[in-house]
């Protein structure tokens, strides 16, 4: 099978560390094996009671400042939990990444064998992030994307998800995120408690790649025309549009490379004209061309800042089940 790979969002900013036999590895390579220093908080009048700073110990960025209360979690503590799974080749690292100056860190993981066709030589392959925040707002956890190998446009994730009882445990320490799309914990002191939940975490994302297959080729069979994508389009944009004080799509000021996209976009051949080339046309804008930065890299950290944590995710995601709901 020949295709074109176009880059993906996380290898533009990120450090390929796919050669790392093991998560400390993977951090000692792309330069996040660096630790929480905590210190007390302080003004001209002295120390600032109830609060601390956190710092990075390489070079002494600040994270976050939060509550004496508060646990910080290190890197290497998170990625050291996958370490069974790539030893069974179960994953494989391929990037780490940080943003904000490391208040945002993830380890990004190829699942082995979670590859398949939506249509004839047109693939999708599933990834499980690692992410860990410093900010004091993102906590740890692991979230899943799916990619589409001609172009790595991110795709949308299974839209629906029902927790096995015992997930939400100690008080909504583990949370599902995302209406079930991610997993994420709660810093505190006894991370290795959570480790006995990363079995079934793993066997979510085969269910979650299976579902999401199944809802692409659906959409695959579905013709669409451009009077529909507009409709679409409107659905999936509606907060900008109203925002913005738009009568419809035709306002926002990326119009035109949704519609560019959905004409002749990367690998479009494959599905144009079709349900799933509207979700292919939103979904290359947002995975390789959103972001207002002047400098490129700057404006990638942005876009997957968005599509992993933001309003990038959830724009796909809208776009797919506006096209389920109209097939």
């Amino acid at each position: 099978m020949t295709f074109t790979v176009a880059t993906s969002a996380w290898s533009q900013v990120g450090v390929d560390v796919s050669d790392a036999r093991n998560a400390d590895e993977a951090c000692t390579k792309a330069g996040l094996d660096w630790t929480v220093v905590e210190s007390d908080l302080t003004d001209d009048t002295g120390s600032i009671t109830g609060y601390k700073s956190l710092r990075r110990s390489d070079n002494g960025g600040l994270l976050s400042v939060m509550r004496n209360s508060y646990t910080p979690v290190n890197n290497d503590v998170v990625f050291r939990l996958l370490d069974p799974f790539i030893r069974d080749r179960s994953l494989t690292v391929d990037t780490a990444t940080e943003l904000e100056g490391g208040r945002k860190v993830i380890l990004n993981f190829k699942i082995n064998d979670l590859i398949a066709d939506v249509t004839k030589d047109d693939p999708i392959e599933g990834y499980l992030n690692a992410y860990n925040g410093h900010d004091g707002l993102l906590s740890w956890g692991y979230g899943f994307h799916i990619y589409r190998l001609w172009c790595m446009n991110q795709q949308p994730r299974a839209l629906s998800y029902q927790s096995r009882s015992g997930w939400q445990t100690d008080g909504g320490v583990v949370q599902l995120a995302n209406n079930g799309k991610a997993i994420k914990f709660r810093h505190t002191r006894n991370v290795m408690e959570y480790a006995k939940n990363l079995p079934d975490i793993i066997d979510l994302k085969t269910r979650q790649f299976n579902t999401t297959l199944d809802e692409l080729r659906y959409l695959a069979s579905k013709p669409c025309d451009l009077t529909l994508f507009r409709r679409i389009l409107d659905q999936t944009y509606a907060p900008q549009i109203k925002a913005g004080d738009h009568k419809d799509c035709t306002g926002l000021k990326f119009y035109d490379n949704l519609v560019q996209n959905f004409d002749a976009g990367v690998g479009s051949e494959a599905h144009r004209g079709t349900l799933y080339g509207a979700v292919q046309a939103v979904a290359e804008y947002h995975t390789h061309q959103s972001g207002r930065a002047s400098d490129e890299i700057e404006r990638a950290r942005k876009r997957l800042n968005a599509l992993w944590f933001g309003n990038g995710d959830t724009a796909i995601n809208r776009c797919a089940d506006t096209c389920l709901t109209l097939a």
